[in-house]
């Protein structure tokens, strides 16, 4: 598929903006063919959906036409170079120097020009168009890429310089051209109100907003990036991927914990294409602001990492700065470190020290049963215990089972409490929590998950080998057998598994296919019936016996005979009769 997507940066007043839901950044991405026009105040682009039109290898080599004003040139370069400077995306624009062309067309150069004549070219005279970048994609899906991107720039209706004395600012506009070039939306109610999806916050500072301010100076100066547009390329280029593992002083996984990035933030996608992307972290220090360090509605004073888990692992995020902090908090611990973020996947491990209070839980043991048990009765007392001994010596505060207190479930300081509990059990598989909580202000639990499974269904054969009543039976075949449910390996024995013709041999049990095997000690006898039998003392895991014994019989090949070959060799042959 190849498409042409057009971005329109258009001047004029700032318009009258509404308070309305948190909208921050959204990339291009590939939604099908896209060759629509764009109206002088609107932004038609659909963009939130499918994947984000990157360039191969991350990276755009760009060139200015050799009709450029040379005084115009080190603006053009410096404009493009903001991306670039974004310590925390791989993304970069290379400058190849200058070009004899100086029309948008597909031809293999990716070409920056000014247009004397763009305005009556691109049917556009009086309507406020300052620049338009135009990018042709190939791919769909995965595959989905950009492959070259031309800007062009209103020479016929205004005057470029540096943004004074009548002049339109150079470098804040290329700026925000090429942001769209390295695949970005636009930002705005004007767009958003046109129907297009994901077009990122109304903040008028954002260099990706779809308006300039001619003569603005340092509020709307569209040459500094803000935060939403730093975070729009990172997420799609990040440079470090981090995630967080909390654990407390003897190593164990702490879950739970409330993880903050502090001095910077990080680009979390929406939940769906009109929501566009959110810049989270703590963005209450102005040092984390960039640009002109004006707040935006899209930064939003919470973590973009969700509590640790299990195994006190956070979600993964791509940081916005590499010189970072991050701050645990649980219960009324924290605590708080600082860290320079590598390139690349890593995970940094926070320790909580044992000096801000007792995170170690008590340690809990089940004593009665283990995971996978069997049981023939309804009702069962499960027993353990749990000490807080060596693990901060705040005692146990209280053991309970499926939510219940047990009885004996606390102990002081480093004693152990010895507990128990009464369950009554449902046919099947019965899912038993056990938690010991300690006295520490953390509210410390270890956890145990077993399962018991309450059996009272006799067990029964669903296969037997060979099938009972076959003949031509192989004189070395194994005889098994295959089971329903999980058996009791002690049960079957050659006291057990047996044959009336007092066959010597050995008999295993292999639990993972529930399979019995007979294995004669020597062949069978030709043409010869056998008959083999599972008494009643076979029993389940649970205990539960074969409801009546189990016989099958199968005779064995016919004698086979021989027949000479020339040159002295042999065969055997089947015996027809």
């Amino acid at each position: 598929m190849k498409s042409t997507l057009s971005k329109l940066f258009i001047s004029g007043l700032l318009l009258l903006l509404l308070p309305g839901p948190l909208f921050a950044w959204c990339w291009i991405r590939d939604t099908g063919s896209t060759n629509q026009g764009c109206g002088a105040l609107l932004y038609v682009e659909r963009c939130c959906d499918g994947n984000l039109r990157r360039w191969p290898g991350g990276t755009m080599d760009y060139a200015i036409s050799n009709t450029t004003p040379a005084g115009l040139i080190p603006s053009l370069q410096a404009g493009v170079n903001t991306w670039n400077a974004i310590e925390m995306s791989t993304f970069a624009f290379s400058y190849q120097g200058s070009s004899p062309l100086t029309t948008v067309s597909r031809d293999g150069t990716n070409l920056i020009n000014i247009d004397p004549q763009f305005a009556t070219r691109n049917d556009r005279v009086g309507e406020g168009v300052l620049a338009i970048s135009t990018t042709w994609t190939l791919g769909v899906g995965g595959s989905y890429r950009a492959v070259e991107s031309d800007i062009a720039f209103n020479g016929e209706e205004y005057t470029w310089g540096d943004g004074s004395g009548g002049t339109i600012d150079t470098a804040a506009v290329v700026a925000h051209e090429s942001g769209h070039s390295a695949g970005l939306s636009h930002a705005g109610a004007q767009c958003q109100s046109a129907g297009s999806e994901g077009c990122g916050a109304n903040f008028e500072e954002a260099t990706m907003y779809w308006n300039y301010s001619a003569g603005a100076i340092g509020f709307r100066d569209k040459g500094s990036l803000e935060l939403d547009d730093i975070a729009a390329l990172v997420h799609g280029y990040p440079r470090s991927t981090l995630t967080v593992r909390v654990e407390n002083s003897i190593g164990q996984p702490i879950v739970g914990v409330t993880v903050d990035l502090l001095d910077a933030a990080a680009p979390v996608d929406g939940q769906n294409s009109l929501q566009g992307g959110r810049v989270y972290g703590d963005v209450t220090n102005n040092a984390v602001l960039t640009g002109d360090k004006v707040r935006s509605d899209s930064y939003l004073d919470q973590t973009p990492f969700d509590t640790t888990d299990a195994s006190g692992l956070t979600n993964a995020i791509h940081p916005t700065r590499r010189s970072i902090q991050l701050r645990a908090t649980i219960a009324s611990f924290s605590h708080t470190v600082s860290h320079t973020v590598a390139d690349g996947a890593s995970t940094v491990t926070l320790t909580m020290p044992e000096a801000i209070g007792d995170l170690v839980a008590p340690l809990l043991t089940v004593t009665s049963h283990t995971t996978g048990d069997f049981v023939r009765t309804d009702t069962i007392t499960l027993t353990g215990t749990a000490s807080d001994a060596g693990r901060g010596d705040s005692g146990v505060q209280q053991v309970t089972v499926n939510g219940v207190p047990a009885a004996g479930g606390s102990a002081l300081g480093g004693a152990t409490a010895s507990w128990s509990s009464d369950l009554t059990l449902s046919p099947g598989t019965n899912t038993v929590t056990v938690k010991a909580t300690d006295n520490a202000d953390a509210d410390n639990t270890a956890t145990q998950v077993i399962d018991i499974i309450f059996d009272v269904v006799p067990p029964t054969v669903s296969q037997t080998y060979p099938t009972s009543g076959t003949s031509g039976i192989g004189v070395n075949s194994t005889v098994s057998v295959l089971f329903d449910e999980p058996m009791d390996p002690a049960s079957i024995t050659t006291a057990t598994f047996t044959s009336a013709q007092g066959l010597a041999g050995t008999v295993t049990y292999d639990a993972a296919s529930r399979t019995a095997s007979f294995t004669p000690a020597s062949p069978l006898a030709y043409q010869t019936s056998y008959t083999f039998t599972l008494t009643t003392d076979v029993r389940d895991a649970a205990g539960n016996a074969l409801d009546s014994p189990v016989t099958w019989s199968f005779t064995t090949q016919a004698t086979p005979s021989s027949s000479g070959g020339g040159g002295g060799g042999g065969c055997f042959i089947r015996s027809l009769d």
